[in-house]
């Protein structure tokens, strides 16, 4: 692995909170070529618990999302509410959302990439 690599995901380990470990996250993810990255977290206890959300993503598309509850219907946020694989954003997997995959084009987000971590213990 590369040493930047290895550094940054060293970094992340350590980080304390979510506030230091974003800009962490997010010079990773520029370094290996993304604009935007974001963590959502959730809890399966849906009534309590608000879905938080940082990203670098553009206002007016975190707005958009949340004025359409694209929450939803997003066929990522649903992979990830039912698995711990990665999952690749593409127009197949926006099959069923055409419309949103759309809009995350007019927005500039055009490729992603996912993955989550399932807390047991906590739900989120």
């Amino acid at each position: 692995m590369e040493m930047w690599k290895e550094s940054q995901i060293k970094q992340l380990t350590f980080a304390k909170g979510i506030d230091s470990a974003f800009p962490i996250l997010l010079n990773f993810a520029k370094n290996i070529g993304f604009r935007f990255c974001g963590i959502t977290i959730t809890s399966t206890e849906r009534n309590s618990f608000k879905a938080l959300h940082i990203n670098n993503y553009p206002h007016t598309w975190n707005q958009q999302y949340e004025d359409n509850n694209y929450g939803e219907v997003d066929p990522v946020i649903a992979h990830c509410n039912q698995s711990m694989l990665p999952i690749v954003w593409s127009k197949d997997t926006f099959s069923k959302t055409p419309d949103l995959w759309e809009e995350l084009q007019d927005q500039g987000l055009r490729h992603g990439w996912s993955q989550s971590f399932h807390h047991e213990q906590s739900g989120l």
